[in-house]
């Protein structure tokens, strides 16, 4: 860490804490960095098919990070499975419904952290699926890609774009390119600042 610092003067670090939180051991890492990032992946890697913990879980362990650290926060990784066009009722792990749900519940996290300056983002896993080793435990792949790996969007990608845009109108004033359908979209603008106005005021 101190190589990199030397390396890359005035430059902000950060890196991605994987450990839990509460584990036993200190982790070390965290009052090296600058901004405080974690991957965690809840009701995927952990808890899997526990969708009503993620919100709070997710609140917790970033507070947990600002109160050890005074830093700024940023959730690095989190995600799960979408195979494209499969559907099922009940609810299925792997189903794009359950990657829509999963991402849902963070967003309600994140839509309160957010009102304290000190959580900065949030950086979605991944971009497109793609290719790993040849394993049971991952058939066909890494599919936790919001596009599939021949770059068609599944659902969340129409998702995670409405909200985008919905978070830029609502934060910046941006305005929506008048091609998108995404325009129609004031519902989404007032539910967020209704977030803003109901948020807890014990996040400090």
């Amino acid at each position: 860490m101190w190589y990199i610092r030397k390396i890359a003067q005035g430059r902000p670090l950060t890196a991605a804490i994987s450990r839990p939180f509460h584990d036993d051991k200190k982790n070390n890492l965290a009052e090296l960095l600058d901004i405080v990032g974690f991957n965690r992946y809840n009701s995927w890697y952990r808890d899997t098919r526990s969708l009503e913990g993620i919100t709070g879980a997710v609140t917790e362990e970033a507070l947990h990070w600002r109160k050890e650290t005074g830093k700024p926060i940023i959730i690095m990784e989190y995600g799960a499975n979408a195979i494209n066009n499969y559907r099922s009722l009940p609810l299925v792990v792997g189903s794009p419904n359950y990657q829509r749900q999963l991402y849902s519940r963070h967003f309600l996290a994140f839509d309160t952290l957010r009102q304290k300056k000190w959580f900065i983002g949030e950086i979605v896993w991944n971009f497109a699926d793609f290719q790993t080793a040849q394993t049971v435990s991952r058939v066909g792949g890494d599919r936790n890609g919001i596009f599939s790996r021949n770059r068609q969007p599944k659902e969340m990608a129409y998702v995670l774009r409405r909200r985008y845009y919905a978070l830029s109108r609502h934060l910046d004033k941006a305005m929506v390119p008048r091609a998108h359908e995404e325009r129609k979209m004031d519902w989404m603008v007032t539910f967020l600042k209704n977030v803003s106005t109901d948020s807890s005021s014990s996040l400090e």
